[in-house]
Order: C-alpha cells, then structure tokens, then sequence
C-alpha cells in the first residue's frame, strides 16, 4: 500500500486490475451495464435463489446505474466491487468484489456470483483467491469473510475449495443484500497468515495486528455485548486522559470470534517483572499501587459506566454455591457500603498493568470490567484476586513456588502503600471484601482458587452472623 500512512482510505492508491490464469479482475467502468445485464438476464432462475437484487430483472439503464454507482463506490472505497472477465475474450463471467469493510481492523467481506453458462468451471475459486491476494497485498487484509445462505452448497463449497473455515451458522436479516431474507447463513472466515500470537488469557488471544496495533481476539462464542462494553469502556477512559491503550477498532463481523484492535504498547506487565526480577517486589507493588489510585482520583460525573453495586449484586445472585440465605446476607450488606462516582477498573492485578521498558510510564489494560464506584471496593478485589488468584497453567514450576512465597508480601506492600496514597483505612477496603469475594465466584475460575474463595466467604458470612456486619 503505498500511502499506508494516510488515515483515509480514499487518499490509496489500489489497482483498477489485476489477472489469475484464466480472468481479468477489475474496477467496474462505465459502459459496463450492458455486459451486466446480459449475464443477470441469463442467469436470473438461479440468482434469484439466492440473492434478492435478482428478483426482478433489471432494465439496461438499471443495470448501468448500478455499475456506475459501484464505480463510485470502487473510488470512494466504501464497497469494492470486482468484474470477472474471460482474459482470454473478455465475456463478462460474473461478479465479485470488497463488501462490508472495516478500514481500521482491515476486514472484508468477499462476496461473489457466476453467469449459469460458466458456472462448474472453476472459475469462482480461482476469482477468490485472486480476490484474496490482491486483498492481503495491497489492502493489508487481516481478516476475510465468505457468507452464504446455509442451502447453497455450491457457494459454500467454493469458500472451503479457498481454504476458508467454517465459523457457524447466522440469522440473516434484510439489511445483508448478500442472502435471501429469513434465511440462516453459513460464514467461513480466513485471518492473515503470519498473524503471530503474542499472548493469551482465559478470554482472548492477543494477536500482532501491526507495528503499531494489536488485535485482542476473543475466544469462541464468547459474548458480543461483553466485547462492545470493553470496546465502549476504553474509548471513554482514553478520552478521560487515563493511561490505556487507545480501541481503535471493534471487530464485530464474525459470528463466533469478535475482537478489538488496540494501540499497541510497548512494555512488560508487572506480573510478568514481578516473575524475572523478584528482588524488585516492594517497588514494583508501589507502582501498582500508585497506578491504581491516580485511576481512583477520576470521577464518572457523567454517569457513563456501570455502577459497581449493580455489578456486583447481579453477580452475586447468579452465585450456586451459595445459597438463597447466604446470598440475601450479603446482598443486604452490600447496600450499608457507601455508593462513590470513582472510576474503577474492577480487575486491577498485575497482568493488567504494563510498565514501559524503562519503568517510566505504565498503562492500564483489559477495562471490560470498567465501573463507577468506591474505590475501596476495587482495591478490595484486587486483594481478594492477588490473595487466590492463580497463574497460567503452563507457567513453570519453579517460578509457581517462587510467585507463592512471594505473594503475601506482594499484598501487605501493595495494600498499605495504596492506604498511605489515599488515606483511606485498611478497615474501609477490609468491608468491601465479602461482596467482592462472592461475587467471584461468578467468574470461570480454576477448582482450586474457587475452593479458597468459598472458605473465605463462609468465613465472612459467619462472621457477619456473629457480629452484626463486623467481617
């Protein structure tokens, strides 16, 4: 791509054309519609399966409206479409093209229809890959998507002759023109090659997406509204002038795999040092601490975020360790802790803190959990999360033993030198512990921290029993 540092997809300078063996790929010009017309009219008993524009056949003056609104469209670089044509004698074969596209995260949609008197040829799979290539090296294609309705096979079947995958299965509503309407839609999907992974939690992988951007892929099936709420929460903290990592681009085509393309940062996570240089402990803990409260000095006055109650009860009931009376105890609790318009990150550890390569600046990541409380409350679940939370499986053994010896230490540093910030008491962030505890039991956690957590809670709760609301 020759103006790649160009923001606006108008100012490229993309190909009118290119060849495979057997076609000629290109732009639509004017004088097309007739050509156009001609294979519409021809195939129309078979299009019209599928594709709802060929319900109706079109006139010739139709046909080239449409051709030169798609060469509009082709120089505005809003939609792509691509004519097929024999190299060989220049009969228009079919049509093809760019659809949906998402210039930020580099996603395209190929969609693609033959003439009926070319159709078994091959022709198709041949115009997808080149479609494909000429996507990838001169669009910097990340991500390409086929879709079809679910019934036909034989566009299915080019889509996998391509080497695509199959995602799943989708509701197709009016507004995709690519299918016929009330009909459910297969989607195969192929990412970039050479996308290397550079990391991965219980949520998502983080893909390198470009020098300057990463691309957190989430993993399958897991919640849309989830994503648009991490992807919504990191616009409004980057704006408020907090240290995150610019969301560039949301990445919602997919039907299994969403994803959100970041600013990418260069740096190292806390955990990460707190593992290499463990002689660092008690100074690494403080800038976690002082990380986390000039977070806490930031109001939500406009009421933008969840609320952390809201957050926290509705976790708490979908809680089936407890039971009904031990959910109403707490639930009942949580209502006598005090309602604050802080912004709270709600899953602030180590691993979500990246420090750059000098130690002079940090950014916070991974804001899906972002909310609107007291700060006391985060700083309670961050204690409860360094307290029983567990590394990666794959983390080497020496280095598990080493991270447990360390992680008291790592506690009692980070708890007192947040209190000494913001002179708020230990007993104060000691009161939130039993709602923000139970509530994590909601999450997808290992057999053993859930067994930690359940101890402790009980615990909590028999205290309270005890000493009315002295936990």
């Amino acid at each position: 791509m020759t103006e790649s540092s160009s923001s606006n997809p108008i100012m490229l300078t993309i190909p009118e054309s290119f060849h495979t063996e057997r076609l000629t790929i290109r732009a639509p010009q004017w004088g097309d519609g007739a050509a156009v017309n001609e294979a519409v009219r021809e195939s129309a008993e078979q299009l019209r399966l599928w594709l709802p524009f060929a319900e109706k056949i079109p006139s010739l003056e139709e046909s080239e409206v449409t051709v030169r609104k798609a060469r509009l469209q082709y120089l505005e670089r809003t939609d792509m479409m691509l004519h097929l044509r024999d190299r060989h004698t220049d009969e228009f074969v079919g049509s093809s093209g760019l659809h949906r596209i998402d210039w930020n995260a580099r996603c395209f949609e190929i969609g693609y229809w033959i003439r009926t008197s070319r159709a078994g040829e091959g022709l198709m799979t041949e115009a997808v890959r080149g479609i494909e290539q000429f996507a990838i090296t001169h669009l910097e294609a990340n991500r390409l998507e086929i879709r079809c309705d679910a019934r036909n096979l034989r566009s299915a079947k080019v889509a996998e002759r391509a080497g695509y995958t199959l995602e799943g299965t989708v509701q197709v509503r009016w507004s995709i023109v690519w299918f016929s309407p009330k009909s459910e839609a297969v989607s195969l999907s192929k990412w970039r090659v050479g996308m290397e992974r550079i990391g991965q939690g219980r949520t998502a992988e983080i893909y390198a997406y470009s020098n300057e951007h990463i691309m957190k892929l989430y993993r399958m099936n897991f919640p849309l509204e989830a994503v648009q709420n991490e992807f919504r929460i990191s616009e409004f903290a980057f704006k408020k002038g907090l240290p995150v990592p610019q969301a560039v681009s949301l990445i919602e085509h997919t039907t299994s795999r969403a994803g959100i393309v970041f600013e990418r940062i260069q740096g190292i996570t806390l955990l990460s040092l707190i593992i290499q240089q463990p002689e660092l402990l008690e100074q690494l803990a403080f800038k976690m601490a002082d990380c986390h409260y000039r977070l806490h000095c930031e109001r939500d006055a406009e009421g933008t975020l969840p609320l952390q109650k809201q957050i926290l009860s509705g976790a708490i009931r979908n809680v089936r360790l407890l039971s009904e009376d031990d959910q109403a105890q707490v639930l009942s609790y949580l209502t006598t802790l005090p309602d604050r318009q802080q912004i709270c990150h709600g899953d602030f550890h180590p691993d979500n803190v990246m420090l750059s390569e000098v130690g002079d600046q940090y950014w916070v990541i991974d804001w899906m959990t972002g909310m609107s409380g007291d700060p006391a409350g985060d700083v309670a679940r961050s204690w409860v999360i360094l307290m029983s939370g567990t590394l990666p499986e794959d983390t080497e053994p020496a280095i598990r033993m080493g991270f447990e010896m360390a992680r008291e230490s790592l506690v009692e540093y980070y708890v007192n030198h947040y209190i000494q910030l913001s002179g708020i008491s230990r007993e104060t962030v000691e009161s939130w512990m039993l709602p923000v505890a139970a509530a994590r039991l909601d999450e997808d956690l290992p057999a053993q921290e859930v067994e930690q957590l359940l101890k402790f809670v009980q615990e909590r709760i028999r205290r309270l029993d005890e000493s009315d609301h002295f936990i």
